[in-house]
């Protein structure tokens, strides 16, 4: 594996791992909100608060790790080609 590879790999592997915790998330807060409705249908709106206020929270503890660890990333933007020339997406019209 090159340099460029390998310096990649890790990065790589930390956003696999920041995919499935949002993919978790997403798990939980869709069932969350199920179990929220049934209590408001079911007339606990006290219930219902208190899950979507746990979910609340857990949203803005993902939120801080994520901006956290997307900040100790070091961002590698390459250069622009000078010999890349863009090309509109449609003929010019005329």
């Amino acid at each position: 594996m090159d340099g460029s590879r390998r310096s990649l790999r890790p990065r790589a592997v930390a956003l696999d791992a920041l995919l499935r915790e949002l993919d978790g998330l997403r798990l939980t807060l869709e069932t969350d909100l199920s179990l929220a409705a049934a209590a408001v249908d079911a007339g606990a709106d006290v219930l219902a608060r208190g899950i979507l206020a746990g979910d609340q929270d857990e949203l803005h503890a993902f939120q801080d790790r994520t901006l956290e660890q997307l900040r100790r990333f070091p961002v590698a933007i390459p250069p622009p080609d000078p010999g890349r020339h863009l090309v509109p997406a449609h003929p010019p019209a005329g």
